[in-house]
């Protein structure tokens, strides 16, 4: 493979493409309490690969391994959770993940591959 290549179009046409939908991160306001509020768009749909990540690799990679965390490759430009920002967030398999890494080759081959761990609503 070369760069430019996307050799993620090519894996998926060998592996199922998993349908779940994608919320982009609008823009942070602050309630009357002085809680920030994450503002989302709309649902998007998207497919690519979603796999469920090791506890094991979890704990290498210095998450809390008690989460749950997944790795999604996808043909879009996902952001993740920045300095003074929240990231982007997925909708998949009746839960909520929150973008919390990525491996930026979309400039390159026009895809990412994120890190998502799910959000547990109190």
């Amino acid at each position: 493979m070369f760069p430019g290549g996307n050799l993620l179009n090519l894996a998926l046409t060998v592996i199922n493409r998993q349908a779940f939908q994608y919320q982009q991160l609008l823009s942070i306001t602050t309630n009357e309490l002085g809680l920030d509020i994450q503002n989302f768009s709309s649902p998007i749909p998207l497919s690519g690969s979603i796999q469920p990540v090791e506890r094991s690799q979890v704990k290498e990679l210095g998450l809390d391994f008690n989460k749950r965390v997944i790795e999604i490759w996808v043909e879009e430009n996902l952001k993740d959770v920045a300095r003074n920002s929240a990231g982007d967030r997925i909708l998949y398999n009746n839960r909520i993940w929150q973008v919390i890494g990525e491996d930026e080759w979309f400039e390159l081959d026009k895809w990412d591959q994120i890190l998502a761990v799910e959000v547990v609503e109190n």
